[in-house]
């Protein structure tokens, strides 16, 4: 069974067996770092998306700089 594969009910008994045994028997580590990388994944996305809004922000209030910096040069 591939990594990362999730069971189904369409699993057959032996694969279950596997998993049930590679779990017991010391591969404790392995699926802790699966579940690790998984949350590091789930970290860098969120950090990501908080970099990209914060991009955004700085953008608009950029614009709105300009915009106001060019009225006051026409005002002045």
């Amino acid at each position: 069974m591939p990594i990362g594969q999730d069971l189904d009910v369409e699993s057959s008994i032996g694969d279950r067996q596997l998993l049930l045994r590679l779990l017991a028997v010391g591969e404790r580590q392995q699926f802790c770092s699966l579940i690790s990388a998984s949350q590091l994944q789930l970290m860098t996305n969120t950090i990501q998306s908080g970099i990209d809004s914060l991009l955004v922000d700085v953008a608009d209030n950029i614009s709105r700089l300009a915009v106001i910096l060019l009225a006051e040069k026409k005002l002045g």
